[in-house]
């Protein structure tokens, strides 16, 4: 699983609630990995299509002993073809997924401001001016307490001490 998988699939876990659009993102998110997936296979596709073309002219060019005279054979033209095709197919669905990549994108990002703001209404706002009638808990499991602690002595500043020379 990539990168990418993995953080599309963390945004699909952290979208719990089951809003509208809560469900939209969803939906979003699930088109915008399809139509990714396909573009992707159609271009692996071509590059295989591609590559079989050009070992179609090398095999031309080796074993047809009329390849190198004025009239090209139909089988060189056929390749040379499949070949022009396949690198415009290649062109035309690489920018197809480039485009579908810069969606998925921007839908990733509605899903990051999506939490962030659900996780804004969430927060605890509370008014330090004012006195509270019931004292509030902290829960401690969710917090990490770490001591530091430094030294009182003026020679240990240095991290690494090495004897003095006499």
């Amino acid at each position: 699983m990539t990168e990418r998988e993995r953080q599309t699939q963390f945004l699909n876990t952290l979208l719990k609630d089951e809003t509208e659009q809560t469900k939209r993102l969803k939906d979003r998110i699930l088109q915008a990995q399809r139509n990714e997936f396909c573009i992707r296979r159609a271009l692996i596709l071509m590059v295989l299509v591609g590559v079989f073309s050009i070992v179609g002219l090398g095999y031309s060019a080796v074993l047809l002993p009329q390849f190198f005279d004025n009239a090209t054979p139909l089988l060189v033209k056929i390749f040379c073809a499949l070949g022009l095709g396949s690198l415009i197919c290649m062109l035309i669905f690489g920018t197809c997924w480039l485009w579908y990549r810069k969606a998925s994108n921007e839908i990733n990002e509605d899903c990051r401001h999506h939490i962030m703001d659900e996780l804004k209404h969430r927060e605890l706002k509370l008014d330090f001016q004012q006195p509270l009638a019931v004292p509030l808990a902290v829960n401690k499991s969710l917090v990490d307490l770490y001591e530091n602690e430094t030294s009182e002595r003026a020679d240990d500043s240095r991290i690494i001490n090495f004897p003095r020379a006499s």
